[in-house]
């Protein structure tokens, strides 16, 4: 009876053990927490559910990995709260993070995920022609604190005094219309989706290019090295497979 229980018990262990689900017994990236902002069409939630490219994209990585996570996980938080708390803390990342020169040292990079450019936004009708970050000195330009527009405008000699910083991007189409900002400094697709969004594209345009560059996950510097490696191993196999270039299709 002993050795009959025993043998049973050994054979229910063997079968829970194929059975287990992908990442039961932890890989390296379920110690990880991802954080992302509101920043459509790249990331947005609907009917409760995050959409967006780069959710897309992150989720195939998941997918791709030796994990449980899926883009339920994806915690969406003011840009400013996951831009801090992915600095202090290990174990965090980030996404999408445009990674510049002034950020450089501050994460560990994975991708790049996605292109983009920082521009400054402007009505058609004042017909600006800006030759340098200095000309908004004589204005109010809207940014979305600890933004990477932010940080280049103020990088490049546009006083703080002159910037008029919000956490919510959401708030923006409605002080621009206010005339409580003549300029708006922001990724420029998000910006064009949001503005059209508002029903106010038409009246704007780039009145000026910051930075042209990507989109990536930054990571916390003491980030466990094998989720890194992990995470940069599944992002080639999604490239690899066609997977990243067909979702940003589908998003243009």
């Amino acid at each position: 009876m002993v050795i009959l229980r025993a043998a049973m018990l050994a054979l229910f262990g063997l079968t829970a053990f194929a059975g287990a689900p992908k990442g039961a017994d932890g890989g390296p990236l379920d110690r990880l927490t991802f954080y992302t902002e509101p920043y459509p069409p790249n990331q947005y939630r609907e009917d409760g559910r995050l959409k967006g490219a780069l959710v897309e994209i992150v989720a195939a990585v998941f997918d791709r990995a030796d994990t449980a996570l899926t883009r339920r996980d994806i915690r969406m938080v003011p840009w400013s709260r996951g831009y801090k708390r992915t600095l202090e803390r290990p174990n965090t990342a980030l996404f999408g993070t445009v990674r510049t020169d002034l950020r450089e040292d501050k994460f560990v990079w994975v991708g790049p995920l996605a292109p983009t450019a920082q521009v400054v936004i402007g009505p058609k009708a004042a017909d600006h022609e800006p030759a340098s970050p200095a000309y908004f000195n004589a204005f109010t330009t809207l940014t979305v604190r600890e933004d990477v527009a932010e940080q280049l405008l103020l990088a490049r000699g546009v006083r703080r005094a002159n910037l008029l910083s919000v956490h919510d991007p959401d708030l923006v189409p409605r002080i621009l219309q206010s005339d409580r900002a003549e300029f708006w400094a922001y990724g420029r697709r998000v910006a064009f989706h949001m503005l059209a969004e508002a029903g106010i594209a038409d009246a704007y345009e780039t009145v000026y290019t910051l930075e042209e560059g990507a989109l990536y996950l930054a990571l916390n510097k003491d980030t466990d090295r094998a989720a890194v490696t992990a995470l940069r191993e599944a992002l080639a196999a999604v490239k690899r497979s066609g997977e990243h270039a067909r979702i940003l299709a589908n998003y243009r």
